[in-house]
């Protein structure tokens, strides 16, 4: 069974929902941590140096505002999933210097606040996203405190003597952050001790959150909510769908997204019926000319006499038949795939017929 399904890149207007979802936590995860910083202060709890922080927040909150709304107009999923690992490093970057602002390495528990990155990596993307930001936030942690605390870095040299030779980097000063937190006094092995746990938070975060997601996309995919009852065909219906002999899938019309496929389409296909689940007909049809079966899904419906299309590797020929009709609210399309390739081919001196493109339905 090919496996080419799940690894496909999601389609750009999936991705484009979920980037939307992650900016969006984000940004309100980086006004809970602000307002957090300003009780702080107005409690008198630390001596925040305040200006500092709320102009670092307010320039990188409109910063990224202004990049989410501008990368939100790339129309690749390649495009939109490298500006998506861009904002997340530059939210990694913000979270470090504003842990350096509160004090850097005297402060060690506020480098918790790096977790909110995995856990909404975790939630809102697939695979190995919320491992890569777990990883790169505990790499970033561990070098600031090893560039910022000289008797930290002698003491860990002493088990990696590759780590004593990097350079003091992000305030070298053993004293820096006294002002903030006067009276802490840090020892290797307590900051050690704070990094191992800061590390295997990260790691637990990471696989529970990624853990978690999958387990909720199975679910939406075994059971629809009443809510979004219409899309997807049940019951009866759903197992009419699946019995149909001919070849046939069923799509949203606008979104291109597959809700239900025919045994014959899969069979077909060679397929599986997971490999369905929350992918468009173009991630599983590789289209020569893709914007004609779109302009049937946009219109009316009608028929491509000769439509010819890739899967696995393998080009194929074949007949592709599109009804739209209205349920539930929505527009839906039945698209129904006659294959031709095994239909002998005219000889080289025979002419092959001139057909239309495409009937309008």
């Amino acid at each position: 069974m090919i496996d080419r399904g799940r690894t496909r890149s999601e389609s750009a207007v999936q991705l484009r929902e979920r980037k939307h979802l992650h900016d969006t936590a984000v940004l309100m995860s980086l006004v809970a941590v602000f307002a957090a910083v300003f009780v702080v202060w107005y409690l008198r709890v630390l001596e925040v140096p305040l200006r500092d922080v709320a102009w670092s927040f307010l320039g990188f909150w409109l910063a990224y505002l202004g990049a989410g709304h501008y990368t939100d107009r790339l129309r690749t999923a390649r495009g939109l999933l490298a500006a998506l690992q861009i904002l997340q490093l530059s939210t990694i970057g913000y979270l470090l210097w504003l842990w350096h602002l509160l004090g850097g390495v005297r402060n060690l528990p506020f480098m918790m606040v790096l977790v909110l990155p995995v856990v909404i990596s975790g939630v809102l993307m697939q695979r190995w996203q919320p491992y890569v930001t777990a990883c790169l936030s505990v790499m970033a942690v561990w070098w600031t405190v090893i560039a910022g605390d000289p008797s930290f870095r002698w003491y860990v040299s002493q088990f990696v003597p590759l780590l004593g030779r990097l350079p003091g980097v992000l305030g070298a000063d053993p004293g820096a952050g006294s002002a903030i937190l006067p009276d802490v006094q840090l020892t290797p092995p307590l900051t050690l001790t704070a990094l191992m746990t800061f590390t295997l938070v990260q790691a637990l975060t990471a696989l529970f959150t990624e853990s978690l997601s999958a387990s909720a996309a199975r679910l939406r995919a075994g059971s629809v909510p009443a809510a979004d009852s219409s899309a997807r065909p049940e019951g009866i219906f759903e197992s009419g769908l699946r019995a149909v002999p001919v070849p046939t899938l069923l799509v949203d019309a606008v979104t291109a997204r597959v809700v239900g496929a025919s045994e014959s389409f899969l069979r077909q296909m060679v397929l599986d019926r997971s490999d369905l689940s929350g992918r468009e007909i173009f991630d599983l049809l590789e289209f020569e000319r893709p914007h004609e079966v779109r302009g049937l899904l946009e219109k009316h419906g009608g028929v491509l006499p000769e439509c010819r299309y890739g899967i696995g590797g393998e080009r194929r020929r074949a007949r592709v038949s599109v009804e739209t009709f209205e349920a539930g609210g929505g527009r839906y399309a039945a698209v129904v795939i006659l294959d031709q390739s095994s239909e002998e081919a005219p000889s080289s001196g025979e002419a092959a017929p001139r057909r239309p493109r495409a009937i309008s339905g």
